[in-house]
């Protein structure tokens, strides 16, 4: 039998893979779909990105991620603790929601995001 916390934890791989994988899909499908008359198009042109360039936008990739991901990664650590022992998704979500309200699902991520920001900063840039 699987367990609650391994369903939980494979819900997160999953939502993860599609997020991160549907626009490109669906940007192949749109590619596609314009047919043989762009096929003689150029190429637009590309520039080189700086390193400050790719540290941005890997600071603000990571910050969106971080951000839009930190109330399932709250309900998460709840689950992982011994006050959330045995709860489900929605059990963890309905204890945040019942003791500290909305602004529960979203404790500690000014700090998180911040710091989590400047690590995809330099990881990116590197």
């Amino acid at each position: 039998e699987v367990s609650t916390m391994a369903r939980s934890t494979n819900s997160y791989i999953a939502l993860a893979f599609i997020l991160l994988f549907s626009s490109s899909i669906t940007n192949v499908i749109a590619g596609s779909a314009k047919g043989a008359a762009n096929v003689a198009a150029t190429a637009p042109q590309k520039r080189k990105l700086t390193s400050l360039d790719l540290a941005f936008s890997g600071a603000v990739a990571t910050m969106i991620g971080d951000a839009s991901l930190h109330p399932i990664d709250c309900i998460k650590t709840l689950q992982q603790s011994d006050e959330g022992y045995g709860l489900g998704f929605i059990g963890a979500a309905a204890k945040i929601y019942k003791d500290q309200g909305a602004a529960g699902f979203f404790a500690g991520i000014g700090s998180y995001v911040t710091c989590d920001g400047g690590a995809g900063a330099v990881k990116f840039a590197t």
